[in-house]
């Protein structure tokens, strides 16, 4: 099954507005997951002191040690962090218009179009900056995520089979599609699911390869 490509928005706040030698960046994800949102995080913290000669650094929190994913944005609005990971799905009624690609499933446009898409409407429409500025935030850059399928605790083979299972679900567009298949949607981060499915809180959570591996 073919779900909707979820997006991570990086952000940061400078709430005083002051220089700093060293920011913190926070995030949900383990550094040892070996993933594309792990590799590419450590990629930016190295440039970002190799561009600036040394002078400036990020630090990492990583593994939700400071805040959990749907804790992130407030805690960049509190400035407890710099930088952080935001899954923009996890927060539709923050930030509804940078949830705009969630409100089609199947997402007509691949991973690269996505980010693409959110760059130029960032570039094309200050409504975008504006929103996130509204919570104390800024857009860095835009981490579209690869396809997703479903993980399952048993075999489901069709969709008649997907009738009252409980399915880790997000954002707009998700959550009637889990329930025009006769499934209940249950609002649950990626970072918990794999417990909940271990313990049968879900039956089935949508995710990629990639992550799933990580």
């Amino acid at each position: 099954m073919k779900s909707l490509i979820s997006i991570a928005a990086v952000a940061s706040v400078l709430a005083s507005g002051a220089l700093a030698d060293t920011y913190k960046w926070i995030t949900s994800k383990p550094q040892g997951a070996g993933d594309a949102q792990a590799i590419t995080t450590q990629w930016f913290v190295d440039q970002f002191a190799e561009r600036t000669g040394g002078k400036h650094g990020i630090q990492m929190f990583w593994g939700g040690s400071v805040a959990k994913a749907r804790e992130i944005p407030d805690a960049l609005a509190a400035g407890v962090g710099d930088f952080g990971d935001v899954i923009t799905p996890y927060f539709p009624d923050l930030l509804p218009l940078n949830n705009a690609v969630g409100f089609f499933i199947p997402q007509p446009m691949g991973s690269e179009g996505v980010g693409m898409a959110l760059e130029a409407w960032h570039a094309a429409y200050p409504q975008f900056a504006q929103e996130m500025a509204q919570q104390n935030m800024r857009a860095v850059g835009f981490r579209p995520l690869e396809n997703y399928g479903l993980l399952c605790n048993k075999p489901v083979r069709s969709v008649a089979e997907m009738a009252g299972l409980r399915i880790r679900s997000y954002g707009f567009a998700y959550p009637a599609l889990i329930e025009a298949m006769g499934a209940t949607p249950v609002s649950i981060t990626t970072s918990d699911a794999y417990e909940a499915l271990q313990r049968s809180v879900i039956d089935c959570t949508p995710i990629g390869p990639a992550l799933a591996r990580g």
